[in-house]
């Protein structure tokens, strides 16, 4: 199957250049946009041979969240130490958490509910979950990704670190509990607004 989403492209998106009317319409548009963002927390960097042992999505609407869902994943693969230690993520908390397939069904009602997503440093989120929704027996629906890892490279592109927790501080976006999966994909939509807005990405 052909790759199944669209990373945006920031260039053609852009908006023209800055006006106060078209200033206030465009943070308008972001203001009622209606988008979810996504994040994975994974036993590794491979989507062929890693797994998802905690997923999250958080829509916003109205600039600001609206509903959010948070689940560890069990998984039959082990989670290395570095995994462990960094997360937090412990075998024992997966033992009665459910499937990554027993949770695809609100994933993927929730993307047929908004206009686009966004995940930081969305080729891996994407990845990983087209993967585990394949072996789900599902496809990742076609639409776009935002990606606020990208905008921040623009906007900052001397910047010692891009990592999210660095994006974080520098915009002034609160991150408590970075690396777990509700944490990080709050972040991201904060960002995705705050970002958006300044480099004038049409949502």
């Amino acid at each position: 199957r052909g790759y199944p989403c669209v990373l945006h492209d920031l260039e053609p998106k852009l908006m023209p250049a800055r006006t106060a009317p078209a200033e206030r319409e465009h943070e308008e548009r972001w203001r009622q946009a209606c988008f979810l963002a996504i994040d994975v927390e994974t036993t590794g960097l491979s989507p062929a041979c890693d797994r998802v042992i905690e997923v999250a999505w958080v829509r916003f609407a109205g600039g600001r969240p609206a509903h959010e869902h948070s689940s560890l994943c069990r998984v039959d693969v082990p989670i290395p130490r570095v995994v462990r230690e960094l997360t937090r993520i412990t075998p024992a908390a997966l033992g009665h958490a459910p499937t990554f397939a027993e949770l695809a069904p609100g994933l993927l009602d929730a993307l047929a509910g908004v206009d686009f997503a966004v995940a930081y440093n969305a080729t891996f989120d994407v990845g990983f979950l087209r993967a585990e929704l394949l072996r789900s027996g599902h496809s990742l629906p076609v639409m776009h990704f935002l990606d606020p890892l990208a905008w921040s490279r623009r906007l900052t592109p001397s910047a010692r670190g891009h990592r999210l927790v660095d994006v974080c501080k520098r915009h002034g976006v609160t991150l408590d509990g970075a690396h777990r999966a509700l944490a990080d994909a709050r972040a991201a939509g904060e960002l995705a607004l705050r970002l958006g807005a300044a480099l004038r990405v049409r949502p």
